[in-house]
């Protein structure tokens, strides 16, 4: 161990938004903190990197103004004047096309789905939209819950296509909290 780490009450490993959290708590609390990343800049899977004046998430992670915790501590930070909220937009690419949906009128144009798996869909996110408890998803798998409360052809047709590009043949692991 470097003489320099034993200096130091606390010793985190990842300067991503748990880490940094962490050594805040920790600092607050009078603990000495030593932060290590390797990476050049901190912030993680949420961080992002500048091309040609755009700033571009570095991986597909983001927060929402929902996340109430997350906007506290920025504002303990004072980096919430740092935020810049933009309205989110969605596509599908299937077969080198790429379909908006942005909203219950882009699930209606999209192709691939069947009429009933558009209907379902909209179902779906209204359904979601009203689900105010996610949590109790997190032992469930999306696959399962998918198919159990709306249709096989969604799930394998829309879904499916999703998990499979993040996840992979992990893709069947992933539970349905993560989808909501």
């Amino acid at each position: 161990m470097s003489q320099s780490i034993k200096n130091y009450d606390v010793v985190i490993l990842g300067g991503g938004i748990l880490g940094m959290a962490a050594a805040y708590e920790l600092s607050k609390h009078n603990y000495k903190v030593c932060l290590i990343e390797k990476q050049a800049d901190l912030g993680g899977a949420i961080s992002s990197y500048n091309i040609n004046g755009f700033s571009i998430e570095a991986f597909y992670h983001h927060f929402f103004p929902s996340d109430k915790y997350l906007i506290k501590l920025l504002g303990d930070l004072d980096l919430s004047g740092r935020i810049m909220w933009c309205a989110g937009k969605t596509g599908f690419l299937l077969d080198k096309k790429v379909y908006a949906l942005h909203g219950f009128k882009d699930i209606f144009n999209f192709k691939p789905l069947s009429g009933i798996d558009k209907l379902m869909f909209c179902f779906f996110m209204a359904y979601v939209k009203f689900l105010y408890n996610p949590e109790r998803l997190d032992d469930v798998s999306a696959e399962h819950w998918i198919t159990s409360h709306f249709t096989k052809s969604l799930y394998a047709d829309f879904f499916e296509t999703l998990l499979k590009s993040k996840f992979g043949d992990q893709r069947a692991e992933i539970s349905a909290a993560f989808i909501l």
